[in-house]
């Protein structure tokens, strides 16, 4: 029987895997996505000592750097940066992996569910299967970057796996196994933040799961004996964990959140939890009944919802009333059918709000990304397992049952197979894109980048001077104006220009400016835009940092000021150079700008300002892991500029 089981599984996998290939390999021909160059463009150093290290432990997606991560994309170094389906193709791979570990996590969990274990196998088989082919899951598999969810989510199956082998049967485990447990669950939960910080979420997943299968706290006395009462309060921390951690980080960096609400995004902190409301609604129907035409990378767009506003009252009321009624289903229905479909619907609704509550909660994110449903939804997938085992145990539900589940499952491939062979087609799917979010600057960006590449102007600036006056945005305004400067296309540089200085004043947006200032400046200071001058540019970068959404965000008043400072420069000012390249840094601290700073003061005469310039840089040195690299780093520039000096005497100094 066993043997019997181990083939057939053998069998559904493999044929899983190779039509998740067949599927998928429809996006061959695939483009970057718009956070993969700034996170990856340091695989192509990776093959020196200094780069590879600088590769790991400099990441920039998220607080925790994401290390574990970051160190998967060296299987892809031969990838870089002429082969994006290289890395898809990788974490296709990965994806399968986790699959199987879903399916070996709810083997082991579900023969704790009396009604359940004598069926295990099939139920694990049928939501890991259905799992995988979800649709969802397309964009975090196409979009490069976003393997840090794949691996992310590779620690918290193992560590959710491990504990189910490490847990033992139903009830309260010995002291010894409590303190395990914790170690286990602890380090785990490390490991998947380390890949990406939504990971923690391991800590709450575990509660859940010991509530619903091994710790049920209602059939327990009130009054236990100690270490039954030490479990409770170690599965009422493990609820609690997560929330406090995240009211903590806020509580600490309130000041750098108030101000990406404030001057990144467009939207509060309210209208944020507003409309998160509505859009964990649309993550579940676009993760049942999947719409291609929804899909996709961009969503930048999204609509803002506030507590005015009806549909998000409906959406909570709705959400409030699910959550009830499940729980009154579960505890007070007779019959064993309707509270065994409860409790899996509600299980499957809790776990979807534990792995939201990061992403989708407080932190000054976007509002909306499919990629944040990859974990969030294998209890939606357990739930249709559970749903598809119910219909077959009736003989009036059987066929129904069956023919229903083929129905899904061939919709979800047939959707699947639309979104991965319009991603094949990039200026097809940035045109679909783009239609269906017509809100969103990055769809606009890539219409117009195709245009760009296609030498084809005109239809450029027509997109770009759409998108600026209806959305008030002069992001593309920036980024089209070197492309304009290059083809000599002299009207429409002044053009864009000017209707930057128009907007300006009352700009909505001004987080996607650092995506195209430097190429801009670089165009004015070499000379290719012959209507811009660079006492015009200077002027246009204080007006800049005159505007809150500025002055106030380091993140973008870094790329301002060191546009400041490298105009100063062509200008031949070096004192106005040193000062904003000094301010720049300390809003970005980088170690390649900051050398770069102290080559450029020597070089432009001013070796002690140079000297005293690393010596101020090394004392701000990041710490932790870079300390000793950014000290001998700096240290050997640092001697070899004192070398000079020596060599040419202290004269050689300009006052």
């Amino acid at each position: 029987m066993l043997e019997r089981k181990f083939l057939g599984f053998t069998l559904g996998f493999i044929l899983t895997a190779l039509l998740l290939y067949v599927v998928y390999s429809q996006a061959q021909g695939m483009t970057w996505g718009f956070d993969d160059y700034i996170n990856l463009k340091g695989l192509r150093d990776v093959d020196s000592r200094e780069g590879l290290r600088s590769f790991l432990f400099n990441g920039i997606a998220g607080p925790g750097g994401r290390v574990l991560s970051l160190a998967t994309f060296l299987a892809n170094y031969a990838d870089w940066p002429n082969n994006p389906w290289g890395f898809a193709l990788t974490t296709l791979i990965l994806h399968a992996i986790n699959g199987l570990l879903i399916f070996l996590f709810l083997q082991r969990l579900l023969v704790n569910d009396p009604l359940l274990k004598e069926h295990v196998f099939f139920l694990a088989l049928i939501a890991s299967f259905t799992w995988l082919l979800m649709p969802i899951h397309a964009s975090s598999i196409l979009l490069p970057i976003q393997r840090m969810t794949h691996v992310s989510t590779f620690f918290v199956l193992v560590g959710l796996y491990g504990y189910t082998l490490l847990r033992g049967p139903i009830g309260t485990p010995k002291i010894e196994k409590q303190i395990l447990l914790s170690v286990w669950v602890a380090v785990f939960a490390v490991l998947a933040a380390l890949a990406k910080e939504n990971g923690i979420v391991l800590i709450t997943l575990v509660a859940i799961i010991e509530l619903f299968f091994y710790f049920p706290l209602l059939k327990f006395k009130k009054k236990g004996d100690v270490t039954e009462n030490i479990w409770k309060l170690w599965i009422f921390c493990a609820i609690a964990a997560v929330p406090m951690l995240l009211i903590g980080y806020v509580a600490w960096s309130w000041q750098n959140i108030d101000a990406i609400y404030k001057y990144h995004r467009e939207f509060t902190l309210w209208e944020r939890l507003a409309t998160q409301m509505v859009v964990l609604w649309e993550y579940m129907q676009q993760t049942v009944v999947p719409r291609s035409a929804k899909m996709g990378p961009y969503h930048d767009g999204y609509t803002v919802y506030t507590w005015r506003t009806p549909a998000t009252y409906l959406a909570l009321v709705a959400w409030l009333g699910l959550c009830i009624g499940l729980c009154a289903v579960m505890l007070k229905a007779n019959k064993k059918l309707p509270k065994l479909l409860a409790k899996y619907a509600l299980f499957s609704l809790l776990w979807f709000f534990a792995v939201h509550q990061v992403e989708s909660s407080i932190i000054p994110l976007e509002q909306y990304f499919e990629h944040r449903n990859y974990l969030a939804v294998l209890g939606i997938s357990l739930f249709i397992a559970v749903l598809l085992y119910s219909g077959l145990r009736s003989e009036n539900l059987k066929k129904v049952s069956q023919i229903a589940f083929v129905i899904l499952i061939g919709y979800h491939v047939f959707v699947l197979q639309q979104v991965t062979s319009l991603w094949g087609r990039p200026l097809l799917a940035n045109q679909v894109w783009y239609m269906n979010n017509p809100s969103s600057t990055r769809a606009a960006q890539s219409i117009m980048d195709y245009f760009i590449k296609d030498n084809n102007n005109d239809d450029a600036w027509g997109v770009v001077e759409k998108f600026s006056k209806e959305n008030n945005s002069i992001d593309m305004l920036v980024q089209i104006i070197p492309s304009l400067c290059k083809a000599q296309d002299v009207g429409l540089e002044k053009d864009a220009f000017e209707s930057i200085l128009q907007i300006l004043p009352s700009v909505k947006h001004v987080a996607g400016v650092t995506t195209g200032i430097a190429a801009m400046g670089n165009a004015i200071r070499s000379g290719e835009c012959q209507e811009i001058s660079l006492a015009e540019y200077r002027s246009l970068l204080l007006s800049f940092l005159e505007i809150d959404k500025i002055k106030f965000s380091p993140r973008v008043r870094h790329h301002i000021n060191y546009e400041m400072a490298l105009t100063e420069e062509k200008l031949g000012n070096i004192d106005g150079y040193a000062y904003y390249g000094k301010k720049s840094f300390f809003d970005f601290p980088g170690m390649s700008m900051a050398e770069v700073i102290a080559v450029n003061l020597f070089e432009g005469g001013r070796g002690q300002l140079a000297i005293d310039w690393i010596d101020e840089v090394v004392g701000n040195n990041p710490g932790g892991l870079m300390n000793d690299y950014w000290r001998t780093r700096f240290a050997s520039l640092k001697n070899a500029i004192l070398e000079v000096k020596e060599h040419f005497g202290e004269g050689n100094d300009k006052k």
